[in-house]
Order: structure tokens, then sequence, then C-alpha cells
């Protein structure tokens, strides 16, 4: 699943960037975009994730299913690829599709994002102040964290492809950086789009609101005077 997500994110990423660059080059074409044909581009995208990734899974329930072991590198059960049932055309296929999608997926994100960069310039010397410069940097900041995240990851594991022996030194920090891709878009967001940073204030003064209510509400039992209970001896004088 993990296989998935990454290219699902890298496939996110750069459509993403292209999207971007096109609403800069031609804004009033794509004023015609709806919220279904960004529902369609991400269903393409999966699609395309799912279809990638369905050889590898096929040969790991097939061929693999057997060969798990536990992983010190990231503390979790792999499946071994130095396995003898592992078919001959599995290597080839992970070592063609991968870095070919990989690289082919990198460099659009490059050369969209320098475009991006250009064409914001020009447009904001022309221009001027009417250029929003915040959907510019949010996407170039989530390229930055996503390439800064991904591309070790990436090189090692196409390097171990080729026969090259890394050790958990190596291993267990290109994992781990990874997570600054999850953990990065909050704060990506929450620095450079002014409206998600007023929906956050707005958020969370409603929720103290609600917590300052509860504390100061009070219950009806709680108000009500303790009764006292006068036996009938008292009312006798007794």
């Amino acid at each position: 699943m993990s296989w998935i997500c990454t290219e699902v994110t890298l496939f996110q990423t750069c459509t993403l960037t292209t999207l971007k660059l096109i609403i800069l080059k031609y804004p009033l074409k794509s004023r015609v975009w709806s919220s279904r044909f960004g529902h369609k581009i991400c269903i393409s995208i999966w699609l395309l994730a799912v279809g990638v990734y369905s050889p590898v899974l096929m040969v790991k329930i097939i061929y693999l299913r057997n060969a798990v072991y536990f992983s010190y590198h990231d503390y979790v059960c792999n499946y071994s690829f130095n396995s003898p049932n592992l078919p001959s055309w599995y290597t080839w296929y992970l070592l063609i599709t991968l870095p070919v999608v990989t690289l082919l997926s990198y460099i659009a994100i490059t050369v969209t994002s320098i475009a991006i960069l250009v064409v914001a310039k020009k447009a904001s010397s022309q221009h001027g102040r009417t250029l929003r410069w915040e959907g510019v940097i949010t996407v170039l900041l989530t390229v930055g964290v996503l390439l800064l995240s991904t591309l070790p990851f990436i090189v090692a594991f196409i390097t171990s492809l080729l026969g090259a022996k890394h050790g958990t030194g190596v291993w267990r920090p290109v994992i781990l950086v990874q997570y600054l891709n999850i953990m990065a878009n909050f704060f990506v967001y929450s620095i450079t789009v002014r409206s998600f940073r007023k929906f956050l204030k707005l958020k969370i003064s409603q929720i103290m609101l609600r917590i300052s209510t509860r504390r100061t509400q009070v219950t009806p039992e709680r108000a009500a005077p303790p009764q006292m209970q006068v036996t009938n001896q008292e009312l006798r004088g007794d």
C-alpha cells in the first residue's frame, strides 16, 4: 500500500504543478474547470498507480507469500526479493518501470516548477500587485518538501536493485525522512495560505468557546440549593 501512496503522491504533485502552470498561463480558459474535473483527475491518478503496482502485488501474493521477514530498517515485515521463487521478469519490470516513472515525474515537476517561477515573475512585472503569490509559493514549497523527502529513498532503492548493499545507517534515515512530506503539508498551508489561517483561527476560537461554555455552565442539580429534611419530631418541637 505504501508503494501506491508514494506513486500517487508523486503523480498528484506532478499534476499540481502542471495545472498551476496552465492556470497562470491561461487564466481565462482555466475558469471553466469544475470540481468534477478535479475529481476525475484524482481518480485517473489512483487508477494509474494501481495499474503500475498490480504486477508487484501479484508477485508478492503468488511467489513471495512465504518469503516474509522482519526488517530492522523500518521495523516492519517485508518481502524478501532474494527468494529463488522470484520470476526473472520481475526484476526487469522494477528496473524499467520504477526509474522511468520516477524520472519522468521528477523531470515534469522540476520543469513545471521552473516554468511557474518564470511565468509568475513575468506576470508580476506586467500586472504588479494583482498577482497572488500565495498559490505559487504553496506549490513550490510542496514540491520542495516532496523532493527533499522522497529523493533519498528513491536513490537508495534503485541502487539496491542494481546490486548496492546499504546498511541500517542508510535505510533508516531515508525511510524516516519520507514522513517529512506528510507532516509538512499542514505547516506549508498555514504559512502560505491566508484563508487556511483564517479557517484555523475560526475553528480554534469555536473550540475554545465550547470549552469555556461547558466549564461555566451549571447543571440544574448543582444550581438548586440543598434541601433540608425535617423530621416529624422537629415539627412537633420535641
